[in-house]
């Protein structure tokens, strides 16, 4: 599994720097705002990290079978 992220990550590099620009956007925001979000942000974020890796097989499947 991490081979695979690692592969997925590097052929899809604006979604990854996309993602770890979500994560700095979400301390920053725990940071300035209040501590206690820090409970939800890993939820958060996870969230649009799965969505991310779905949407990026469905794109590798769909190449494939093009």
């Amino acid at each position: 599994a991490l081979r695979n992220a690692l592969i997925l990550s590097a052929r899809h590099l604006m979604n990854t720097f996309g993602l770890l620009g979500l994560l700095i956007l979400f301390v920053m925001a725990t940071i300035y705002i209040h501590a206690g979000l820090s409970l939800f942000w890993p939820a958060l974020w996870g969230l649009f990290v799965v969505n991310n890796c779905r949407m990026v097989v469905a794109q590798e499947l769909e190449a494939s079978v093009s």
